[in-house]
């Protein structure tokens, strides 16, 4: 599985009595790892362009008007552009907004990214791989679309804008350049910052074949005590359990949901 292909799935019945964290497959077998829940608005233009204004479905963000044409909405969502080729710095890494991201405390991001990078004491393992796990919202469900290995918090821990790293010129020529009936704002799409980066051969998943995670047609509605979902992570697996997917219902996202979780100091 890679960018561009449906994530692969199912459901163990039984495996083992844990629930605080998942695990991942590697070559010495199965070992935990953290995953860190966040969610994006959708976007007709599946978060490679612009989609323009939408009247349904659309965040108050993209419906609300600006300073810079007042009376127009501005007719975008700031991840819209992520996996934009424009969106790439020199070294071919992908620079992502992740509004989740930017409203968590860079402490708590700093003891993601060390542990991750294997020089931190947190529980459970001086070393604990991190996967960034994006979610759309699909009404009042969610659905999960991308899982990100090897992701890079410090632009958020930090606070890089988009201009810092020159990003803000092709970002506001891409609004410019919209063939809507209503083009985004350039001023508000090149106005904000850098949460995160990745290579996009280390994202997996396909926008709209995600998995629905929650509501009445959902895995969570399915999965029972005991059981483990299981996923494909490029030629890993994952297993997630059950306890860590009912905790997504009802979660309203004001900072990531994190797995093992961490300290907000350092």
């Amino acid at each position: 599985m890679a960018f561009g292909q449906p994530i692969e799935f199912g459901i163990r019945e039984k495996w083992i009595d844990w629930s605080g964290c998942a695990f991942i497959r590697t070559d010495e077998g199965w070992t935990s790892c953290r995953i860190s829940f966040s969610k994006w608005d959708g976007s007709s233009g599946e978060w490679v362009e612009f989609a323009g204004y939408r009247a349904r479905n659309a965040s108050r963000f993209l419906k609300e008007t600006c300073v810079h044409r007042p009376g127009v909405p501005r007719s975008f969502d700031h991840v819209e552009l992520n996996f934009s080729p424009a969106m790439k710095d020199g070294d071919g890494n992908q620079m992502l907004h992740d509004p989740i991201v930017e409203k968590t405390n860079p402490g708590k991001l700093h003891n993601i990214m060390s542990a991750h990078k294997g020089d931190s004491d947190d529980f459970p393992r001086t070393e604990m791989e991190n996967f960034h796990l994006v979610c759309r919202k699909d009404k009042r469900n969610l659905v999960l679309e991308l899982i990100i290995e090897d992701v890079d918090y410090e632009f958020a821990i930090h606070g890089v804008h988009y201009s810092c790293l020159g990003l803000d010129a092709p970002r506001m020529d891409e609004a410019f350049n919209h063939p809507s009936a209503l083009q985004p704002c350039a001023d508000c799409a090149s106005d904000n910052w850098v949460s995160m980066s990745c290579k996009v051969e280390n994202v997996h998943g396909r926008y709209r074949s995600g998995l629905m995670l929650t509501g009445p047609t959902s895995i969570a509605a399915v999965m029972e005590d005991g059981n483990w979902l299981e996923m494909s992570v490029g030629k890993r697996k994952m297993l997630i359990p059950n306890e860590i997917i009912q905790s997504l219902c009802g979660y309203r996202f004001k900072e990531l949901l994190v797995f093992p979780t961490v300290s907000s100091r350092v």
